[in-house]
């Protein structure tokens, strides 16, 4: 048996929607939910590898494969567990998971799948010299090592359970790795169902919460604020101070800015109406919103003047070291010479010196590289 890559695509869908995971069940809650998630993750993907990479040869059983058994149940129990915890935190029903259900192991001991596989783990490993009887606790049993079946096909290997009572039978107790398998997978599989639960969830969450947002305010860098405060305080979402924050930055810089020209008003009204869209997506639930094209604009080449091509391609060098000095301090030694090469690239668009302030190079930069784009 191969368990496929669900806990993956799990642990993928949790991170991707981080803001509300942690809202829900951390921000919102009486309780820290999300450790729980995250130590359920961290287990099922351990114990979905050990079953991977279990291999069970008949003819080289020995004591070192009774413990390989023993661990490859154990996995299986963790990702039971882990599911079931799960569920407690998803809620995607109010009881255990497949409680009273006996589809897999047919109710042979008289007991739901639940409790027979827990009766299976105690006598091949868990504590195989203590198991007790639930009915007189006056009766124990000691489970033989692992067996395999040489003349019944009932099982694949069982375990002898002998009896502390004097004149009284003992019993036996085994599996077939098929059964096993059929277990631990139907539970497995319920990862995809926590995901379809999440999802349906979250969307009526946002389809609630976006009811709330408040009106546009006519200033942008007031609209900013307004912005980052529901998205954090109604919807949970920091994701986006990042770009906002350099919005903001630019925005307030420009309003007391004495050199404005044409290239940077078109600019600054690029990043204005970005707001705006970013606005539009949010009260649509897009939250995917790509800052990128304008805070972020793409050189083309067409509008590089024209250089040998090894000189060419260095404006993103050169650019990298104009921005190590702006958002870090660094280089400042070299500012000079890139900036010499940057004006050099973008003549007669804009011109820079090491004598500005960085916000201002960062403003002529990003609006001679939105002008080209």
């Amino acid at each position: 048996m191969t368990l496929d890559e669900r806990i993956i695509n799990f642990r993928d869908y949790i991170n991707s929607n981080i803001s509300y995971i942690e809202k829900k069940y951390i921000y919102d809650n009486s309780k820290n939910l999300f450790n729980c998630i995250c130590s359920c993750m961290d287990w099922i993907e351990v114990s979905r590898d050990t079953i991977n990479s279990f291999n069970y040869d008949p003819d080289k059983f020995d004591n070192k494969a009774c413990m390989d058994i023993y661990s490859y149940i154990s996995a299986i129990d963790i990702i039971n567990e882990s599911v079931n915890q799960l569920n407690r935190v998803f809620k995607l029903t109010n009881k255990l998971i497949f409680n009273n259900d006996t589809t897999i192991f047919k109710n042979s001991l008289s007991l739901d799948d639940n409790n027979h596989f827990k009766e299976l783990r105690a006598a091949f490993g868990a504590h195989p010299v203590n198991l007790k009887n639930k009915e007189n606790c006056e009766i124990k049993y000691f489970a033989s090592w692992p067996i395999k079946s040489m003349f019944d096909d009932t099982f694949d290997l069982y375990c002898n359970l002998y009896i502390n009572l004097k004149d009284s039978p003992d019993k036996k107790i085994g599996f077939k790795f098929e059964d096993l398998e059929k277990f631990v997978q139907i539970r497995y599989n319920i990862l995809n169902d926590f995901i379809n639960k999440i999802e349906k969830e979250r969307k009526t969450f946002y389809l609630n919460k976006i009811k709330l947002i408040p009106k546009e305010c006519i200033n942008p860098l007031d609209e900013i604020s307004s912005l980052k405060d529901f998205l954090f305080y109604e919807l949970g979402i920091d994701s986006f101070d990042y770009y906002l924050d350099n919005i903001y930055k630019l925005l307030s810089f420009y309003k007391s800015y004495p050199n404005k020209s044409d290239l940077t008003e078109k600019y600054v009204l690029s990043l204005i109406e970005l707001l705006r869209n970013f606005r539009f997506n949010i009260k649509k639930c897009n939250f995917e919103y790509n800052f990128g094209d304008i805070l972020n604009p793409k050189i083309n080449p067409s509008f590089v003047k024209t250089t040998p091509p090894s000189v060419r391609t260095s404006i993103y060098y050169d650019l990298e070291k104009i921005y190590n000095y702006i958002y870090s301090g660094t280089d400042s030694h070299v500012l000079k010479y890139h900036i010499k090469n940057f004006n050099y690239y973008f003549a007669n668009i804009v011109e820079l010196n090491s004598n500005m302030q960085k916000l201002e190079l960062d403003l002529l930069i990003k609006s001679a590289r939105y002008s080209v784009k």
